[in-house]
């Protein structure tokens, strides 16, 4: 008998809280007071309207700081070697292509091999085997 007695409470006691719970919020939705009815007050905005003409404004700005690049690389030979000419398409702030491969007038270029020529190369290939 005493298994019979905890399965009744195993089942019976929580069935028994959710009746309970089911009168408590039937009485409560049952019960509940009516809201009241309004209407709502339309607030109109007060604007002024002012008719603007378009001039031209001098703008000027005063600022001390320091300038930092946003991207800065550093440029590694693949040879070694003293650089004794230059190509007349590397230009100070050129840019380069992805790949090495500049084109346009923006001021790179892939130096051909005679224009871009290493001391190395003129000694007789002395840096080669390197």
């Amino acid at each position: 008998m005493n298994r019979r007695k905890e399965l009744a409470l195993k089942i019976g006691l929580p069935v028994a809280v959710l009746l309970v719970g089911l009168l408590v919020s039937g009485t409560m939705f049952t019960l509940k007071p009516e809201a009241p009815t309004r209407t709502p007050v339309t607030v109109i905005p007060q604007v002024r309207v002012v008719e603007v003409d378009m001039i031209d404004l001098p703008l000027i700005v005063r600022s001390q700081g320091t300038v930092n690049p946003r991207t800065e690389s550093q440029l590694v030979p693949e040879v070694t070697g003293r650089i004794i000419e230059v190509s007349p398409s590397f230009v100070a702030g050129g840019f380069f292509e992805a790949g090495g491969h500049g084109r346009g007038g923006r001021g790179g270029g892939e130096a051909s091999g005679d224009t871009a020529r290493s001391a190395g190369s003129r000694t007789g290939g002395l840096d080669e085997g390197r």
